[in-house]
């Protein structure tokens, strides 16, 4: 027959369960508030892993590191923000008043809260200088922890699969590049889909850039 000491037992561990299973439960909610849940937030260590540190410009102060990529002259490079060596927000600069054109902030968590550019995946259009009659345009797609297939432009007349690869130019961005004629009159579209590394899921996404931008 059980004591008193045995019987006062009993209600505690209940009462430690119930609150083992709230904490779970609450966690789990906070991370569905993300857009991307991710339990390895994405660190300073391991962008200096996959690339050579020589090629930013590194900025610090207290707990925060600032991590520029410094590699051309015409102001588009992406800059990072780690606190205590996790990303914290990832943006991609197109001119040198630094105007962004494509954020995304991370909460402690590693996990995606807010994009600059809902739905949207493109850090950038980059539009060459004519050659001839024809233009070649660069898309690069933001990476981290993202893989992309099925990628499409579509214009006036024609409609092309494009293949994707790591760009050489800028740290974690994926680049898909094509050739138009300058004359083109409709719109380019582009479409894909994108798999998380995080989520395991892919969604379809889709930009566009006005031939008014072309020219």
């Amino acid at each position: 027959m059980p004591t008193k000491k045995g019987l006062i037992h009993i209600p505690i561990l209940i009462l430690f369960l119930l609150l083992i299973n709230i904490l779970m439960v609450s966690c789990k909610k906070k991370r569905q508030n993300g857009l991307n849940p991710c339990f390895t937030p994405y660190t300073i260590t391991q962008l200096f892993k996959d690339y050579d540190s020589t090629a930013f410009k590194i900025y610090r102060s207290s707990d925060t590191i600032e991590v520029l990529d410094y590699v051309n002259a015409d102001y588009h490079k992406g800059f990072y923000i780690f606190k205590n060596r996790n990303l914290v927000s990832y943006s991609f600069s197109i001119d040198s008043i630094f105007d962004y054109n494509f954020n995304i902030n991370y909460d402690s968590l590693g996990d995606e809260i807010k994009k600059g550019r809902v739905g949207e995946e493109v850090a950038c259009w980059l539009v060459n200088k004519p050659f001839g009659d024809s233009i070649r345009i660069s898309i690069f797609l933001y990476g981290i922890n993202r893989a992309y297939s099925s990628i499409r432009i579509s214009g006036f007349n024609f409609s092309e699969a494009l293949p994707s690869g790591w760009s050489k130019i800028f740290s974690n961005l994926a680049i898909v590049t094509f050739v138009i004629n300058k004359h083109q009159k409709e719109n380019l579209k582009l479409t894909g889909t994108v798999w998380s590394n995080c989520t395991n899921e892919k969604k379809y996404f889709t930009d566009s850039l006005a031939t008014s931008e072309i020219y």
